[in-house]
Protein backbone atom coordinates (compact mmCIF):
# COMPACT_ATOMS: atom_id res chain seq x y z
CA UNK A 1 0.00 0.00 0.00
CA UNK A 2 1.58 3.29 -1.14
CA UNK A 3 0.31 6.66 0.09
CA UNK A 4 0.45 10.17 -1.34
CA UNK A 5 3.83 11.80 -0.68
CA UNK A 6 3.36 15.39 -1.90
CA UNK A 7 3.33 18.06 0.87
CA UNK A 8 -0.06 18.60 2.51
CA UNK A 9 0.08 22.43 2.41
CA UNK A 10 -0.29 22.33 -1.40
CA UNK A 11 -3.92 21.18 -1.43
CA UNK A 12 -7.41 22.16 -0.34
CA UNK A 13 -9.51 19.46 1.31
CA UNK A 14 -12.97 19.13 -0.24
CA UNK A 15 -15.78 16.73 0.66
CA UNK A 16 -14.81 14.05 -1.85
CA UNK A 17 -11.24 14.86 -2.87
CA UNK A 18 -8.05 16.81 -2.28
CA UNK A 19 -7.70 19.63 -4.83
CA UNK A 20 -4.04 20.44 -5.53
CA UNK A 21 -2.76 23.84 -6.62
CA UNK A 22 -1.68 22.44 -10.01
CA UNK A 23 -5.20 21.22 -10.84
CA UNK A 24 -4.87 17.56 -9.89
CA UNK A 25 -7.44 15.85 -7.65
CA UNK A 26 -6.57 13.08 -5.20
CA UNK A 27 -9.50 10.70 -4.81
CA UNK A 28 -10.18 7.34 -3.24
CA UNK A 29 -10.14 4.09 -5.22
CA UNK A 30 -13.94 3.90 -5.37
CA UNK A 31 -14.28 7.57 -6.39
CA UNK A 32 -11.69 7.17 -9.15
CA UNK A 33 -13.47 4.13 -10.59
CA UNK A 34 -16.81 5.94 -10.39
CA UNK A 35 -15.45 8.99 -12.26
CA UNK A 36 -13.76 6.87 -14.94
CA UNK A 37 -16.98 4.89 -15.47
CA UNK A 38 -18.76 8.22 -16.01
CA UNK A 39 -16.30 9.08 -18.78
CA UNK A 40 -14.05 11.43 -16.79
CA UNK A 41 -10.48 11.40 -18.10
CA UNK A 42 -7.94 10.16 -15.53
CA UNK A 43 -5.46 12.81 -16.74
CA UNK A 44 -5.86 14.99 -13.63
CA UNK A 45 -6.82 12.19 -11.24
CA UNK A 46 -4.36 10.88 -8.68
CA UNK A 47 -5.10 8.18 -6.17
CA UNK A 48 -4.77 8.39 -2.39
CA UNK A 49 -3.13 4.96 -2.23
CA UNK A 50 -2.08 2.20 -4.61
CA UNK A 51 -4.19 -0.85 -3.78
CA UNK A 52 -4.22 -4.27 -5.41
CA UNK A 53 -7.29 -3.23 -7.43
CA UNK A 54 -5.48 -0.13 -8.71
CA UNK A 55 -2.47 -2.26 -9.68
CA UNK A 56 -4.74 -4.57 -11.70
CA UNK A 57 -6.45 -1.58 -13.33
CA UNK A 58 -3.09 -0.08 -14.33
CA UNK A 59 -2.08 -3.36 -16.00
CA UNK A 60 -5.13 -3.13 -18.28
CA UNK A 61 -4.74 0.46 -19.52
CA UNK A 62 -2.02 2.37 -21.41
CA UNK A 63 0.57 4.32 -19.36
CA UNK A 64 -1.15 7.64 -20.08
CA UNK A 65 -4.31 6.42 -18.31
CA UNK A 66 -2.72 4.71 -15.31
CA UNK A 67 -3.55 5.96 -11.82
CA UNK A 68 -0.67 7.03 -9.59
CA UNK A 69 -0.18 8.73 -6.25
CA UNK A 70 0.68 12.44 -5.98
CA UNK A 71 4.45 12.75 -5.67
CA UNK A 72 5.19 16.35 -6.66
CA UNK A 73 3.57 19.62 -7.71
CA UNK A 74 3.70 20.26 -11.43
CA UNK A 75 5.09 23.62 -12.52
CA UNK A 76 2.42 25.80 -14.15
CA UNK A 77 2.61 26.50 -17.87
CA UNK A 78 1.98 30.24 -18.12
CA UNK A 79 2.87 30.86 -21.75
CA UNK A 80 -0.78 30.91 -22.79
CA UNK A 81 -1.76 33.23 -19.93
CA UNK A 82 0.71 36.11 -19.89
CA UNK A 83 2.77 37.85 -22.61
CA UNK A 84 6.55 37.25 -22.92
CA UNK A 85 7.39 40.67 -21.46
CA UNK A 86 5.83 39.53 -18.18
CA UNK A 87 7.40 36.08 -18.23
CA UNK A 88 10.84 37.66 -18.57
CA UNK A 89 10.45 39.90 -15.51
CA UNK A 90 13.12 39.56 -12.84
CA UNK A 91 10.92 39.33 -9.76
CA UNK A 92 13.59 40.21 -7.23
CA UNK A 93 14.72 43.29 -9.14
CA UNK A 94 11.15 44.47 -9.66
CA UNK A 95 10.21 44.06 -5.99
CA UNK A 96 13.27 46.00 -4.85
CA UNK A 97 12.67 48.73 -7.43
CA UNK A 98 9.07 49.13 -6.29
CA UNK A 99 10.24 49.18 -2.70
CA UNK A 100 12.49 52.14 -3.50
CA UNK A 101 9.43 53.90 -4.93
CA UNK A 102 7.48 53.01 -1.78
CA UNK A 103 10.15 54.54 0.44
CA UNK A 104 9.78 57.93 -1.25
CA UNK A 105 6.07 58.00 -0.48
CA UNK A 106 6.33 57.21 3.23
CA UNK A 107 6.97 59.29 6.34
CA UNK A 108 9.61 56.80 7.45
CA UNK A 109 11.72 57.31 4.32
CA UNK A 110 14.60 58.75 6.41
CA UNK A 111 14.30 56.14 9.16
CA UNK A 112 17.10 53.65 8.46
CA UNK A 113 15.86 51.18 11.11
CA UNK A 114 12.39 51.06 9.56
CA UNK A 115 13.89 50.59 6.10
CA UNK A 116 16.14 47.77 7.32
CA UNK A 117 13.16 45.97 8.90
CA UNK A 118 11.31 46.09 5.61
CA UNK A 119 14.33 45.02 3.56
CA UNK A 120 14.71 42.00 5.85
CA UNK A 121 11.02 41.23 5.44
CA UNK A 122 11.30 41.42 1.65
CA UNK A 123 14.33 39.10 1.65
CA UNK A 124 12.51 36.68 3.94
CA UNK A 125 9.39 36.60 1.76
CA UNK A 126 11.29 36.30 -1.51
CA UNK A 127 13.10 33.26 -0.06
CA UNK A 128 9.71 31.70 0.67
CA UNK A 129 8.24 32.51 -2.74
CA UNK A 130 11.35 31.09 -4.41
CA UNK A 131 11.34 27.95 -2.25
CA UNK A 132 7.71 27.24 -3.10
CA UNK A 133 8.36 28.03 -6.80
CA UNK A 134 5.81 30.83 -6.79
CA UNK A 135 7.71 33.41 -8.84
CA UNK A 136 5.56 32.53 -11.86
CA UNK A 137 2.43 33.08 -9.78
CA UNK A 138 3.76 36.53 -8.86
CA UNK A 139 4.22 37.23 -12.58
CA UNK A 140 0.58 36.36 -13.24
CA UNK A 141 -0.48 38.70 -10.42
CA UNK A 142 1.71 41.47 -11.86
CA UNK A 143 0.05 40.98 -15.25
CA UNK A 144 -3.42 41.11 -13.69
CA UNK A 145 -2.64 44.27 -11.70
CA UNK A 146 -1.06 45.96 -14.73
CA UNK A 147 -4.14 45.13 -16.81
CA UNK A 148 -6.48 46.51 -14.14
CA UNK A 149 -4.43 49.69 -13.91
CA UNK A 150 -4.38 50.15 -17.69
CA UNK A 151 -8.15 49.74 -17.84
CA UNK A 152 -8.60 51.99 -14.78
CA UNK A 153 -10.47 49.26 -12.93
CA UNK A 154 -10.74 49.11 -9.15
CA UNK A 155 -9.85 46.00 -7.14
CA UNK A 156 -10.23 45.15 -3.47
CA UNK A 157 -8.19 46.51 -0.57
CA UNK A 158 -7.16 42.99 0.39
CA UNK A 159 -8.60 39.65 1.42
CA UNK A 160 -7.63 36.75 3.65
CA UNK A 161 -4.13 35.69 4.62
CA UNK A 162 -2.60 37.17 1.44
CA UNK A 163 -2.53 40.55 3.21
CA UNK A 164 0.22 39.07 5.40
CA UNK A 165 2.58 39.30 2.44
CA UNK A 166 4.59 42.51 2.26
CA UNK A 167 5.81 41.56 -1.22
CA UNK A 168 2.20 41.48 -2.46
CA UNK A 169 1.70 44.90 -0.86
CA UNK A 170 4.76 46.25 -2.70
CA UNK A 171 3.39 44.79 -5.96
CA UNK A 172 0.03 46.56 -5.37
CA UNK A 173 -1.92 43.33 -5.06
CA UNK A 174 -3.41 44.63 -1.80
CA UNK A 175 -3.28 47.85 0.25
CA UNK A 176 -2.41 46.47 3.69
CA UNK A 177 1.09 47.30 4.93
CA UNK A 178 1.95 43.93 6.44
CA UNK A 179 4.96 45.28 8.34
CA UNK A 180 3.12 48.23 9.84
CA UNK A 181 0.39 45.94 11.20
CA UNK A 182 2.91 43.24 12.19
CA UNK A 183 1.21 40.50 10.16
CA UNK A 184 3.02 37.18 10.10
CA UNK A 185 3.96 36.00 6.58
CA UNK A 186 3.62 32.41 7.85
CA UNK A 187 -0.13 32.94 8.03
CA UNK A 188 0.14 32.93 4.22
CA UNK A 189 3.25 30.89 3.37
CA UNK A 190 4.43 28.03 5.61
CA UNK A 191 7.75 28.34 7.41
CA UNK A 192 10.69 26.50 5.83
CA UNK A 193 13.96 25.12 7.10
CA UNK A 194 17.02 26.32 5.16
CA UNK A 195 20.13 24.47 6.29
CA UNK A 196 20.19 24.58 10.08
CA UNK A 197 18.00 27.64 10.47
CA UNK A 198 14.39 28.58 9.86
CA UNK A 199 13.12 31.46 7.75
CA UNK A 200 11.20 33.25 10.47
CA UNK A 201 9.29 36.48 10.62
CA UNK A 202 11.13 39.71 11.33
CA UNK A 203 9.93 41.67 14.37
CA UNK A 204 10.06 45.35 15.12
CA UNK A 205 12.50 46.25 17.88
Amino acid sequence: MVHTTAPSYEYTKLDDRLLWIDGDSTVSESKAIDLINKGISPKHLVISEITENIKRYNQLVPPSEQLTIKQHIKSPDLHWIVPPRILHINIEQLVRLKFQEEIQNQQWKTNSIEIDIRVQRINQELALYKYYELYDVLKVLIYIINTLQEKKEVWGVGRGSSVSSYVLYILNVHDIDSVQFELDIHDFLPQINIGNSYVQKSKKC
